[in-house]
């Protein structure tokens, strides 16, 4: 039987099918709903967090208020059916609301959001490659003297498909000064690399 091909790609789902193939299908050709998990949940209040951030001027943009922005956030998902499916107990509650303060709190350590100047959050991307189209949407697209730096504020695995002009690489294999495929579709060079995040 053959299953029609999925029409567009995400990293997400490239980096599914090389570790999983059947995980990929459930995902791209049919199409299931991953259920929720506490970390994607998580992940996805840090980064609204850290959205309301970048809508506050430079100036305000400190480490109190983007602990007040997690409030918001947390407040805005508690009634979203990702967060209430998770079923919590209180402890577990707890446990997540601290555990999103101190990557909240860790962000700083990474980087000054008051000297940054973003051109928007949660940009949409798409490019062809190979007559397939790839899409993925970018945290954060700022100002810079040397070009247009791309934030992206979850770790991904080594293993994420990563597209350039020559073809495909991973994360892990990714360096300063290598060029990759950018918001419009074009080369853009790298400019910095955190370490290896680890659990």
């Amino acid at each position: 039987m053959a299953f029609p091909l999925p029409e567009t790609l995400t990293p997400s789902k490239m980096s599914a099918f090389k570790s999983c193939p059947l995980a990929f299908r459930f995902s791209a050709i049919d199409k299931l709903p991953d259920p929720p998990t506490v970390a994607s949940t998580q992940g996805n209040i840090v980064h609204l967090a850290l959205e309301y951030l970048y809508e506050r001027a430079p100036e305000d943009r400190t480490e109190r208020h983007a602990q007040e922005d997690l409030n918001r956030a947390f407040v805005e998902m508690e009634h979203d059916r990702i967060y209430v499916d998770l079923n919590l107990d209180d402890d577990a509650k707890v446990d997540l609301r601290q555990h999103a303060a101190r990557l909240v709190a860790d962000y700083f350590d990474i980087e000054d959001p008051v000297a940054v100047e973003p051109v928007g959050v949660e940009v949409k991307l798409q490019a062809k490659l190979d007559g397939a189209t790839i899409r993925g949407i970018l945290d954060r697209l700022d100002v810079d003297e040397g070009g247009r730096p791309l934030s992206d504020y979850k770790a991904l695995a080594l293993d994420t498909p990563i597209v350039t002009p020559g073809g495909w690489t991973t994360m892990g294999e990714v360096r300063v000064g290598d060029r990759v495929i950018g918001d419009d579709g074009r080369p853009v060079r790298v400019s910095g690399v955190t370490d290896v995040m680890k659990n």
